[in-house]
């Protein structure tokens, strides 16, 4: 008898989780610029065009994202994303006619590795964050112009009742060392900026999260279980 109603009650409980489950978001999402590109100075990201606290973006033709009663797929859905700071970001990303959206938990880690600084110099190969600024940037050294910049993101996407996460990262090409990139962004003499066009792309991953009702009948099964076992041990 107590191994019918254990069953019962685990059952009741997956059935709630994989309710919730199927209506949440999955798939993958891949983003570009759109034409416009983006700001970045020593402490804010102003997606273009500039102003008005967000920027626009559009999916690239990778993109394939299913949730409950729909799907955002191919290229060329326009989008808004937000300017930051703040991190997090309620309402980070969202698409026109799509109830998805995209709120921000946070950025990076950048690299543990650090790029240097005019005094020290800076590395030649290989990754690096600027360390001493906490910048949730990795570099890459391309050549000795070039250098690749990733910045991660992750967070929650949510349809509805439906509730996923996300994560994956923002990238750009810049014709630019990384002597260039300090002195733009944090040398006295520099602009304070740089500005480049830049892609995305994120995986968008289903984890079950009851809602409360299920929670609570599971809560309820789970001590009614133990009073039961406590009682025939008495």
């Amino acid at each position: 008898m107590k191994e019918i109603y254990v069953r019962t009650l685990m059952t009741a409980g997956a059935l709630a989780l994989a309710t919730t489950a199927s209506a949440a978001p999955f798939g993958l999402l891949q983003l570009s610029s759109g034409g416009t590109g983006v700001v970045v100075t020593a402490d804010a990201i102003d997606w273009l065009p500039g102003g008005g606290g967000s920027g626009t973006m559009v999916t690239d033709s990778g993109t394939n994202v299913g949730y409950n009663g729909g799907a955002l797929v191919g290229g060329g859905v326009a989008g808004t994303i937000m300017d930051l700071p703040p991190t997090p970001s309620p309402n980070f990303m969202t698409f026109a006619g799509h109830p998805l959206v995209f709120s921000l938990a946070g950025l990076g880690p950048g690299s543990a590795n650090d790029c240097g600084n005019p005094g020290a110099g800076f590395i030649t190969s290989g990754s690096c964050s600027f360390t001493a600024f906490g910048s949730p940037f990795i570099l890459t050294v391309i050549d000795d112009d070039t250098t690749f910049v990733g910045l991660g993101a992750f967070g929650t996407v949510t349809e509805g009742a439906g509730v996923s996460t996300w994560n994956g990262s923002f990238s750009t090409q810049v014709q630019l060392s990384l002597a260039d990139v300090y002195d733009a962004i944090y040398g006295p003499g520099g602009t304070g900026f740089i500005q480049s066009s830049y892609s995305g792309e994120f995986n968008v991953r289903i984890v079950p999260v009851p809602e409360p009702a299920s929670m609570a009948l599971f809560g309820l099964g789970v001590t009614a279980i133990a009073i039961r076992l406590r009682r025939r041990k008495q």
